[in-house]
């Protein structure tokens, strides 16, 4: 399921985007190396869930159960525009009505030309596929399906990893959360939280922010789903498995969802390969993914974007905020690492390892500044924050009584009143009355400079030797505000 979900989006860019020649090669490469990995995938499924205690052994109506909270979540996370939508769904609703409106490969007639949308797409291709047949308002509905079904193979995986207690666990993905509630406290000194206030940047606007899962899903889905499913299957499954030989596939699928995805998911790969000490890195369905990564470097390589970007203390005068620097890892981690024995301790070596590099992994994560909103700090983290807290419920799961899991319940509370912003703000009830298409501006037409993230030059490599023809759609870059 993980690996038809990241790559049927892929399929769809591969026959969009490139000349036939390319595309057919491409599908080749997707399609053996999928089939390849059907009846081992399967094989090693059953044989993790033989080894799960009778606890992990799930009825059908937790399942359901868990089902309708994936679901519940999907909705008021603002995919479909059914409920509130945050700023960034212009963004993502601008990109969703290009894609439906102009031939694929997208591109605008500007006055500078035939200008071609570049960005990371693989999160709305199907949307927009069943938008050019049935229209806008069903395509939002596919959006809110497909993420739907993302979130849910997402908890899936969680819960498997975490093998107890289902529905809580559930729950503390859902509400996954730094100690937002109290940085926010310390840092600005109100003694009451604003009632809707987004407070991920706690720590300072631009300098650090670690969003909890509810942000991340609500702000960055095409970001977020990705790498849970990658890093989720990663650590359910490659212990049983025999060599690496599944690995490369899902990672260069993930490169269409998000660059900072492969970024964050490297170390963990690394750490696989001395794992298993690179047996199977080189295995036939590996080398298949190495032309899917090419293309969508090659794909990037086209961006005709400048983003800042800077080493952190360039950036900053960590003499001044060395302090903030200190008390956000701390507020936003360190504190549960510390009190969650699975993290330091683990039984599993696969998972121990994992574990042990999570400190390395989200300081790293936080030294450099990639983006106009300091992006990589926010989405190269999302695979390592995918497992602390695997591990918090995990040790919280595995001693209820003791004081050792009543202080991770307690820090896990705070955590999610830290979170609660999100979902005050999205909490009304649905509307099948959305937005028209028409309200939705084109990519060119974002205000604020944003535009310029989503734009690339035909003169690129790509656009000249391996994309399809297509010419652009005529409008104007006249900023408009949404």
């Amino acid at each position: 399921m993980t690996v038809a979900y990241l790559g049927l989006p892929v399929v769809l860019w591969v026959w969009g985007w490139l000349a036939w020649p390319w595309a057919t090669l491409l599908s080749v490469c997707i399609i053996a190396a999928c089939v390849g990995g059907i009846r081992p995938i399967g094989r090693v499924q059953e044989e993790w869930r033989r080894r799960q205690e009778l606890s992990a052994q799930f009825p059908p109506w937790v399942v359901l159960v868990i089902v309708a909270i994936g679901c519940l979540w999907s909705l008021y996370s603002g995919a479909g525009g059914f409920v509130y939508q945050n700023p960034d769904w212009d963004k993502h609703s601008a990109v969703l009505k290009d894609l439906i409106e102009a031939p694929w490969p997208v591109a605008y007639r500007l006055e500078a030309g035939d200008i071609p949308l570049v960005y990371y797409l693989a999160y709305y291709l199907p949307a927009a596929l069943v938008g050019k047949f049935a229209g806008w308002w069903w395509a939002n509905v596919a959006l809110l399906v497909w993420t739907a079904l993302g979130v849910c193979v997402a908890l899936h995986w969680f819960v498997l990893l975490v093998q107890k207690r289902p529905l809580l666990s559930a729950l503390i993905f859902v509400f996954a959360n730094g100690l937002d509630f109290l940085g926010q406290r310390i840092v600005s000194g109100t003694p009451l939280p604003p009632s809707a206030e987004h407070i991920d940047w706690w720590a300072g606007w631009l300098f650090l922010s670690f969003p909890g899962h509810l942000s991340q899903l609500a702000w960055a889905p095409q970001h977020s789903i990705a790498a849970w499913l990658v890093i989720g299957s990663m650590a359910v499954q490659l212990p049983q498995q025999d060599g690496l030989n599944r690995l490369g596939l899902p990672g260069a699928l993930a490169a269409f969802w998000s660059p900072f995805t492969v970024v964050g998911l490297a170390p963990f790969f690394l750490i696989a390969v001395i794992f298993k000490r690179g047996r199977g890195a080189l295995h036939w369905i590996n080398l298949t993914a190495i032309p899917i990564l090419l293309a969508a470097i090659l794909y990037y390589g086209s961006s005709t974007a400048s983003p800042p970007r800077a080493w952190l203390w360039d950036a900053v005068n960590l003499r001044e905020d060395g302090i903030r620097f200190i008390l956000f890892h701390l507020l936003e981690w360190g504190i549960f690492y510390f009190f969650a024995r699975e993290l330091r301790s683990a039984g599993d070596r696969w998972l121990r390892l994992l574990f042990w590099c999570l400190p390395v992994v989200l300081v790293a994560s936080s030294l450099y500044r990639f983006g106009i909103f300091n992006d990589s700090c926010m989405r190269f983290p999302i695979p390592a924050l995918f497992l602390l807290w695997g591990g918090v419920a995990r040790s919280m799961n595995a001693h209820p009584g003791q004081l050792e899991s009543r202080i991770l319940a307690l820090l896990l509370v705070f955590g999610a009143m830290g979170s609660l912003p999100e979902l005050l703000r999205a909490w009304r009830m649905p509307s099948l009355n959305i937005e028209d298409e028409s309200v939705r501006v084109h990519v060119p037409q974002l205000d604020g400079g944003i535009s310029e993230q989503y734009l690339g030059s035909k003169e690129s490599f790509f656009f000249r030797h391996l994309a399809r023809n297509s010419e652009g759609i005529p409008i104007s870059s006249t900023p408009t505000a949404p």
